[in-house]
């Protein structure tokens, strides 16, 4: 089955066509390093690059069909000419979530986009055929791009939006148009860009504008900023998930099982390979999210399979300097100060024959990133973690609210951390790293990992 036609995309877009309308297109690529066979190639223009110029290697690597502004000589593929190609990929995305017959699971919040997207990824995989956001193209480019990569196939869609502004969540959720629309949790990421963290639930809520009718919102109910949620809901159906009693759907945490994190969900067992009990609100929150007759227990099996991500809690085993193993925690994606706290719970939860370690970058985009730092590392002063290292512009900020056993070594750049840090790996430690995506740390995992 054809993804798209030339004439399709454009019919979707307002353009010309020169080419053959029935040329096939399988894919959608905006970069023409992940071009396939038979994609179509969009040229888009940004402040710095103009796609345009990579048309030829865009069609030299496969491209069947190329979207762009103007007529491009001698390429061998059919070409859609459009006014701006941004809109059109928008309106490509469009037409296909128009045609589109099934359910639409919206997800954003604060922390744990990702992460609940691969869960309810893999459960709406064993309920029928699913189209959901790879990686993280969850912006204005990425949205649409998803929704234009949709088979027509497709019986069930995940779609991650996030935000770094008021009104892009808005203008996401009115392309994606969900079915059930779930924030996974409110705190203060990104928070440079806001003026509070009230203002950042406000933005999230944006995603309940573009439900449709009968929609169902789905909020964590543990959280401060629930009631505010609740009321910005408008006509949507409200069902809440989390661990207090007044929620709708509970989820309760009955202990670990080897690497495993066991619970129960509205009554339900389950067993979760990724590590730590905001996971277990996760899937209270896709219960709440599923249609009325959908098999939740092959839902609940289904995410039971996911395992971690590398960044986002995926562990190895790393050498130690004088021999044997210790584990390690890859938290390294990103970080917030929520994310942060739950993280360090997760390292305190996990059983050890050693040292708990936590080696931290910088959390970026705060408003108070100072404060935030010294925050955390008060929270760390009542935990049972044996040393702390950070890198970073702000990480001596969180040594000097430890307590004086818990300070390690500090670097400006992650390179310098680790190399202080390689011969002091001993054979039983576990060790946590985490940090925002720019603060590097990333790069101390990929040298402590064989």
């Amino acid at each position: 089955m054809n993804l798209w036609t030339a004439e399709d995309i454009a019919n979707a877009t307002g353009g010309t066509l020169l080419g053959a309308p029935e040329t096939s297109v399988q894919g959608v690529s905006i970069d023409t390093r992940s071009i396939a066979p038979s994609d179509l190639f969009i040229a888009l223009r940004g402040p710095n690059h103009d796609a345009h110029d990579f048309a030829a290697k865009a069609v030299e690597s496969g491209a069947s069909v190329v979207l762009v502004e103007r007529e491009l000589p001698d390429l061998a593929a059919a070409q859609v000419i459009v006014s701006d190609t941004t809109t059109a990929l928008e309106d490509l995305g469009q037409a296909r979530r128009a045609e589109f017959s099934g359910f639409v699971l919206g997800i954003t919040g604060s922390v744990g986009k990702t992460g609940t997207k691969e869960l309810a990824a893999a459960g709406f995989s064993a309920l029928g055929k699913t189209h959901a956001t790879q990686g993280n193209l969850n912006n204005h480019y990425g949205v649409p791009l998803t929704l234009a990569r949709m088979p027509r196939d497709t019986e069930f869609a995940v779609i991650e939006m996030g935000m770094s502004a008021p009104g892009e969540i808005r203008d996401l959720t009115r392309q994606v148009r969900p079915d059930a629309a779930l924030i996974t949790w409110i705190s203060a990421a990104h928070s440079a860009f806001f003026d509070s963290t009230e203002q950042i639930a406000l933005a999230k809520a944006e995603i309940f504008e573009g439900l449709t009718p009968g929609g169902v919102a789905v909020i964590p109910h543990d959280n401060e900023y629930s009631p505010l949620l609740t009321r910005l809901t408008k006509d949507a159906v409200v069902r809440s998930f989390g661990y207090d009693a007044g929620a709708d759907v509970r989820v309760a945490f009955k202990g670990i099982r080897g690497t495993r994190f066991c619970y129960t969900v509205d009554g339900l067992a389950l067993e979760l390979a990724l590590a730590g009990e905001q996971w277990g609100g996760s899937a209270a929150a896709l219960l709440a999210s599923l249609p009325e007759d959908a098999d939740r227990a092959a839902f609940l099996t289904a995410i039971s399979r996911v395992e971690p991500l590398k960044g986002r809690g995926k562990r190895f085993e790393i050498p130690a300097s004088e021999g044997g193993k210790a584990t390690l925690i890859d938290e390294s994606y990103n970080a917030s100060p929520a994310a942060m706290e739950a993280a360090l719970k997760l390292l305190v939860a996990t059983p050890t024959q050693g040292r708990r370690i936590a080696v931290l970058g910088d959390m970026l985009e705060l408003d108070d990133p100072s404060g935030e730092h010294e925050a955390i590392g008060a929270f760390i002063s009542k935990l049972p973690i044996d040393r702390v290292h950070v890198s970073g512009s702000f990480g001596e900020h969180t040594l000097k609210t430890l307590n004086s056993d818990q300070r390690g070594v500090s670097a400006m750049e992650p390179e310098s951390l680790y190399t202080k840090l390689a011969p002091s790996v001993h054979a039983g430690d576990i060790w946590l790293i985490k940090g925002s995506l720019g603060s590097k740390v990333h790069t101390i995992v990929d040298k402590l990992v064989p």
